[in-house]
């Protein structure tokens, strides 16, 4: 991974105290299978009777459909479960899915990769809940009507184990995947996309302003909450920028008492 240096105009960069860890992700990145943050595409939905999920203990239960969350030693997952009549029979389906895992040792909340992987076909849910997603070399089950579990490695030189997240159903604002456009109050425009059903927003290109105020140049990748509301917080850098379905605002500045001109505000929209 190249590392950034201050002034450059890189696309991968954090400064050399570490303060932008974030990884960028090039069009490249989005297409890799590698990252430690992943996206799946969304599975079909329809109506019906809901499906029984057996679990190999206790009583059957049917799966809340929609949005679901979790965060696990402060990185955030996020799924959807809906109804997939592919085969005929109506089945769950597992879409949308993005998590976040630590890129460094110790960890740390601001140091982490997103790269979405988007396979053709959706992912059905096991039998007895399992969530399916062992191919993409995650692990969890649903273990309730609104309850699951999603594990995954977490491992950086010295530093490995496995991170749980305690999902449960959640409601999320529609935000359109797509390219969108994002402007900067002094004229400085560029593009970024939004992936996984509104959950992720790459790469987030850094204005020249905020060079020019304190060195950081390159691009961060941002995850979308269920409030709709994505931020980055640094020593260097804070990243703020609240998302509706097709326009979003926010601001950018330097990390302790930011720039002197005050935040970089921003727009954006769905091209």
């Amino acid at each position: 991974m190249q590392r950034a240096r201050r002034g450059a105009g890189c696309q991968r960069c954090w400064t050399p105290r570490g303060a932008v860890r974030a990884r960028a992700a090039t069009l490249a990145g989005l297409a890799s299978l590698g990252g430690l943050a992943m996206v799946i595409s969304p599975a079909l939905s329809g109506a019906g009777a809901l499906p029984l999920i057996h679990p190999r203990h206790g009583q059957p239960f049917t799966l809340a459909l929609g949005d679901w969350e979790g965060t696990a030693g402060g990185f955030p997952a996020s799924f959807s479960v809906v109804l997939d009549r592919r085969s005929g029979v109506p089945g769950y389906g597992i879409g949308d899915v993005v998590l976040l895992r630590p890129h460094s040792c110790p960890t740390a909340t601001d140091s982490y990769s997103v790269t979405p992987v988007q396979p053709s076909r959706p992912t059905p849910v096991g039998g007895h809940g399992g969530l399916g997603l062992t191919h993409f070399a995650l692990g969890g089950s649903f273990t309730a009507a609104r309850s699951a579990t999603l594990s995954a490695r977490a491992s950086d030189g010295s530093c490995s184990g496995t991170l749980t997240w305690r999902m449960h159903p959640s409601r999320r604002p529609a935000v359109t995947d797509g390219t969108w456009r994002l402007r900067f109050n002094d004229g400085e425009s560029s593009t970024f996309r939004v992936l996984g059903g509104g959950r992720a927003a790459a790469p987030i290109r850094l204005p020249a302003a905020l060079t020019r105020c304190n060195g950081v140049s390159g691009a961060v990748n941002l995850f979308i909450g269920a409030s709709g509301l994505a931020t980055i917080s640094q020593p260097d850098l804070r990243v703020r920028m609240q998302f509706g379905r097709r326009r979003a605002t926010g601001r950018v500045n330097a990390g302790g008492r930011g720039c002197s001109g005050g935040p970089i505000q921003l727009t954006a929209s769905l091209k």
